[in-house]
């Protein structure tokens, strides 16, 4: 009989888990907002914004006010929106507005800026949203200072880690020199934090050593991978020897990954803000390593810097734990890597 509960209540617990889930969001109203900026320009992200709460947000108008009038009139033409979302800051400096927005709590609206909204709900900073807001992340990006803690973190993890896998590296290393030869180890510059060049090492995983030399992306190069490499990638293995990069200095256990000089310049000219991701040390894993996986173009290259953006912004020891436990997550999976 116990058996035959437990089985009973372990199946009707996940099955109400999956239909609440998939559908229990159809059941709750959305949040009706009026949005303070261009419905063309807007109205993809809020449908993104949207899919990702689990209370949909509905926008009933999207506004530019220029006068008073038309703030007075929200409450008859929108009577079931109470949430106001401020995504373009040009228009909450109008005196209008700006006026407006000192009294909404007090007339039972809540009032929202776009960039919290934004990194709450998806967890990434859009580069939209970045370039709309750039004043405001300038200022939060300029903060950046060096944390002393997170430092001492590295060291302890790094020299622990040394420790640990020291017997799975020294068998590493005698794989690759027994199935494709010397160098063990590989070497290649890469950018680090506030752009200074450092040397970056792995366990080779090319068939040959020249091959690491060029900047491409992974997928550019699975033809001259062995077949060990293949296998020290997708458990990421081959990363090992960057505790040493940690020990001293050049990289952090968790921060973006350290680009190649090429790829640096050319995404620094074409995607805004990239050039930020340097004001921390690159890590060995990071939010957008978990959140994202691998780049193998601009565009993901792009999409994959909104996580970098959203830890710079938002780092924390609580926010690295969580990192190094979804990493151990993503490498017992063997997931995100090439």
């Amino acid at each position: 009989a116990f058996i035959t509960l437990f089985g009973i209540s372990a199946i009707s617990t996940t099955l109400l888990h999956t239909l609440f889930a998939t559908y229990g969001h159809l059941a709750v109203p959305p949040e009706r907002i009026i949005v303070f900026g261009d419905r063309t320009q807007w109205d993809p992200l809020f449908q993104e914004l949207s899919c990702a709460v689990f209370r949909r947000l509905l926008p009933v108008a999207y506004l530019e006010p220029t006068d008073e009038r038309e703030l007075l009139s929200l409450a008859s033409l929108h009577p079931h929106a109470k949430t106001i979302v401020i995504a373009d800051p040009t228009i909450a400096e109008r005196r209008c507005v700006r006026e407006f927005l000192e009294t909404a709590p007090k007339k039972g609206y809540n009032v929202r800026y776009l960039p919290l909204l934004a990194e709450q709900t998806i967890i990434r900073i859009p580069l939209s949203v970045a370039e709309a807001f750039r004043e405001y992340y300038a200022v939060l990006l300029n903060s950046i200072a060096p944390n002393a803690l997170k430092r001492v973190f590295d060291i302890l993890i790094a020299l622990a880690g040394l420790l640990v896998a020291a017997p799975l590296m020294a068998v590493i290393g005698i794989l690759v020199s027994f199935t494709s030869g010397m160098p063990i180890l590989y070497r290649q510059k890469r950018v680090g934090l506030s752009e200074r060049p450092f040397t970056i090492h792995k366990f080779r995983t090319m068939k040959n050593p020249l091959d690491a030399d060029a900047a491409q992306f992974a997928d550019e190069a699975d033809d001259r991978i062995t077949p060990l490499g293949r296998i020290l990638r997708k458990t990421r293995l081959d990363e090992l020897p960057q505790l040493w990069d940690v020990l001293v200095g050049n990289m952090s256990i968790i921060g973006p990954r350290p680009e190649q000089q090429e790829f640096h310049e050319r995404f620094s000219r074409d995607i805004p803000f990239y050039r930020d991701r340097t004001r921390v040390r690159p890590g060995i894993t990071g939010w957008a390593q978990i959140n994202f996986a691998y780049a193998s173009d601009r565009a993901q290259t792009a999409r994959k810097l909104e996580y970098d953006l959203f830890y710079i912004v938002n780092q924390s020891l609580l926010l690295d734990l969580h990192i190094l436990l979804k990493t151990v997550e993503t490498v017992l999976g063997m997931r995100g890597s090439k």
